[in-house]
């Protein structure tokens, strides 16, 4: 939790970490499915914030 609220160490330091490893332990088609569900996540907070708070986000991966 600590990361994720960053505390600790950033989302996206955890992300590239955790995709470095990834790279070496699966295939391309993994990583796809991968890249996919962090696309479709950081669209539902996007869309999360903007109903919270009325802000748009242009782009998804980069608020995540």
């Amino acid at each position: 939790m600590a990361a994720m609220d960053g505390t600790t160490m950033s989302l996206d330091l955890l992300l590239d970490r955790w995709e470095r490893e990834r790279d070496r332990a699966v295939s391309k088609v993994s990583r796809a499915m991968d890249t996919a569900a962090f696309n479709h996540f950081a669209v539902y907070l996007a869309e999360d914030d903007k109903r919270q708070q009325g802000s748009t986000v242009r782009e998804p991966m980069q608020h995540l």
